[in-house]
């Protein structure tokens, strides 16, 4: 399901307009006709702004395939530990929890990337 069937969906359930979303987030209704129509994703702040209207977690507005589940590492086994552990005590987050760390390790590698290339251009100038 996309994220615009989702909105589409949160709409329909809540028994109110297009037009009332667009004007209740203060967007242009052919900004939340795109969303929908056009499956065209609104920014983050947009997605936090949904998610807060609705009352849903922003990762749920997010997936784009029930199906999605990112595989841990093997070696992980002391995350995976505490993964479960957390999944059995809040079991109304675990449709969020596989996003919240891919979206985690997602961060992470871009950040170690960037850390990684300015420690590379730092050792090519004092080579110079």
């Amino acid at each position: 399901m996309s994220l615009g069937e989702r909105l589409n969906k949160l709409i329909k359930e809540r028994g109110i307009t297009k037009y009332k979303l667009a004007k209740d987030l203060d967007v242009p209704p052919s900004t939340v006709r795109s969303w929908i129509n056009y499956n065209i994703n609104p920014r983050e702040p947009r997605i936090e702004k949904l998610a807060k209207y609705f009352g849903v977690h922003p990762a749920w507005l997010r997936y784009k395939d029930e199906e999605y589940s990112p595989k841990l590492k093997e070696g992980s086994i002391r995350s995976a530990e505490k993964i479960k552990q957390f999944a059995e005590e809040y079991p109304e987050c675990l449709p969020y929890l596989e996003e919240v760390i891919e979206l985690f390790i997602n961060e992470y590698k871009k950040a170690s990337a960037g850390t990684l290339s300015k420690l590379a251009q730092k050792k090519k100038s004092k080579e110079s």
